[in-house]
């Protein structure tokens, strides 16, 4: 089966009164012009390093990661950086923002069927990580062990942000699962806040 990790984020569109936003769906390029893009036609290719997406009036486009600053859509947001030490533009969903660091998480290529694999960034404006964590949806202590650490380090990085917080807790650890997979669905839609 082929490993492309594409996402259909139609999936995502959340429609509730505390994400909705009240601006078009818009796509920033790197030349600092932007389009309104169609709702529900954004995808990102991971693998390829690409987003494709259907601009009002237009066919499906496709672009590198390289070519474009950020897509905001719904309750979304996906932004390229180059992080520090890093040499190509990778892509992230933007999950929190604050005015000295970001919240990012995106997927890594496939390595076994059925296992998504999943990372997250703090950042800071600069794109220099200030801490990071890998974690994935199996189902073993040590994964379980992986996924309980994530609500603490959230936490710490953003004690102010209520909105993030009050989301976050709807996916708490201290839930019936034992093996904390809740938190999986924080990632699998990943709303976006920004603290104001």
């Amino acid at each position: 089966m082929k490993t492309t990790l594409i996402f259909t984020l139609a999936l995502f569109y959340v429609n509730l009164s505390l994400f909705s936003k009240t601006i078009d769906d818009e796509i920033i390029l790197k030349d600092g012009s932007k389009a309104i893009i169609e709702p529900n036609s954004f995808k990102v290719d991971f693998e390829n390093k690409t987003v494709s997406y259907k601009t009002i009036n237009s066919s499906q486009k496709k672009i590198s990661f390289k070519d474009f600053i950020s897509v905001e859509f719904g309750a979304n947001k996906f932004q390229t950086f180059k992080l520090i030490g890093g040499n190509v533009f990778e892509g992230f969903f933007v999950i929190a923002e604050s005015e000295t660091k970001k919240l990012v998480v995106h997927t890594l290529p496939q390595e076994e069927e059925g296992i998504t694999r999943y990372e997250f960034h703090i950042i800071e404006n600069d794109s220099q990580i200030i801490d990071s964590h890998i974690f994935d949806n199996k189902k073993n202590q040590k994964s379980s062990n992986l996924r309980a650490d994530i609500y603490g380090k959230i936490r710490f990085h953003f004690p102010n942000h209520i909105q993030l917080l009050k989301r976050l807790e709807m996916y708490d650890k201290n839930s019936f699962a034992i093996d904390n997979t809740k938190i999986l669905g924080f990632f699998n839609n990943p709303v976006y806040f920004k603290n104001k």
